[in-house]
């Protein structure tokens, strides 16, 4: 199979040499290089077919995706407002998940440059254009639920759920991950353990972060219901996805159940192998350097734990791409939990650098939010310590 596709890839690169601006040659190229893994080819070929067919929304929202999810910010901004321009009713429905990132894609930009003000409009903005491009077929809640934990407004956050007329189950869901970002973590299992006692396959709970939550709650036993199983029929690039996944969240079990030395290792190798174009793996990846940072600093390693914290936070654009349910309040907790550990090392500098942004950044959070209540804590004992 793979001999075929190699001659298919060379008789399309032929073709283009007599013909470069043959279309569909180039677009069936595309999608051929992209099944196989050849991310950066696939791009290549992704972006021409856009520029040889500017009024496509099909095309140009491969494009813009295909750039996001190489960390070209900069030209992917280009076809992300191209296809919100593009967009009709047709295109949402035809491309409903897709679309709706890219629809929120201004708001998340704006608060990772710190400017939650803007974020915040841009949130509304998005919002507002969903309902009147999809009407009452596309009134949905949750992706501005989800802005609001990112943005710090908790309870804001909570009341969207809870009138959220998604299913039980995933409503659930989503309150256990209000009570995780609090740190609430008796409210989080109680959450959780509506979801699994009626005893239905939990594969039905379209939340990818359901797992990850069971995890971090100890409800280790319900997760063999949710194995992350490897299609073989699936394209290349999505098996190696649920492969690095999976192994992020073997390694979070490992260090939960005291396996200490053997989660370190398993969690720090599945860690490694993420790169910024594995953007769709940013909860597990966020999470698991979470884990990974707490287990080396329970340690007293703080050198190893602030290296796996500084890592993970160089790939915070990660948040622009993959927008789940926890992607941007770890994103935050990430944040925090360096500022703190540079304090505990006499990094003072550093830690306010971190402060400073995050405190911009959560300029309209609840203001019990936890990370602002530790940034209070860790001001109050910076403001103490030359008297003593």
């Amino acid at each position: 199979m793979k001999g075929e596709k190699e001659k298919a890839v060379q008789a399309y690169e032929s073709l283009l040499v007599l013909y470069p601006d043959h279309f569909w040659t180039i677009v069936n190229l595309a999608a051929l290089l992209r099944a196989d893994g050849e991310d950066q080819r696939a791009l290549t070929y992704a972006v021409r077919g856009a520029e040889l067919r500017p009024n496509s929304f099909a095309h140009t929202i491969t494009a813009a995706l295909q750039l996001l999810r190489s960390g070209d910010l900069a030209r992917a901004k280009n076809y992300v407002t191209r296809t919100l321009d593009l967009m009709n009713l047709e295109d949402l429905e035809q491309n409903t998940g897709p679309t709706i990132k890219l629809m929120w894609f201004p708001a998340f930009e704006a608060l990772l440059n710190s400017d939650p003000e803007t974020a915040l409009r841009e949130a509304n903005r998005s919002q507002e254009k969903l309902r009147s491009v999809g009407g009452k077929r596309f009134v949905n809640d949750s992706p501005m639920g989800i802005f609001y934990l990112t943005l710090g407004k908790i309870e804001l956050a909570r009341e969207t759920f809870e009138k959220s007329t998604e299913p039980g189950a995933q409503r659930q869901a989503f309150l256990a991950a209000t009570a995780y970002v609090e740190n609430d973590h008796e409210a989080m299992k109680e959450h959780l353990q509506q979801i699994v006692e009626p005893r239905e396959p939990l594969r039905r709970t379209p939340v990818p972060s359901l797992g990850l939550l069971l995890t971090r709650g100890g409800l280790l036993s319900e997760l063999a219901d949710l194995n992350l199983t490897i299609d073989p029929v699936a394209p290349g690039f999505v098996q190696e996805l649920i492969k690095k996944n999976r192994g992020i969240r073997l390694g979070i079990l490992a260090v939960n159940q005291d396996n200490r030395i053997e989660g370190l290792r398993m969690l720090g190798d599945a860690l490694s192998s993420i790169s910024l174009t594995d953007s769709s793996s940013a909860e597990f990846y966020f999470m698991g350097s979470e884990v990974l940072a707490e287990a080396w600093r329970a340690r007293g390693d703080s050198t190893n734990a602030a290296q796996v914290l500084r890592a993970a936070l160089e790939k915070e654009t990660f948040l622009l791409f993959d927008q789940s349910l926890l992607t941007g309040p770890l994103w935050l907790k990430l944040q925090a939990q360096l500022s703190q550990l540079y304090r505990e090392m006499g990094q003072d500098e550093d830690a306010r650098k971190i402060e400073e942004e995050l405190r911009k950044r959560l300029a309209l959070a609840d203001r019990d939010h936890p990370i602002l209540r530790q940034l209070d804590h860790s001001e109050e004992i910076a403001l103490l310590e030359p008297a003593n």
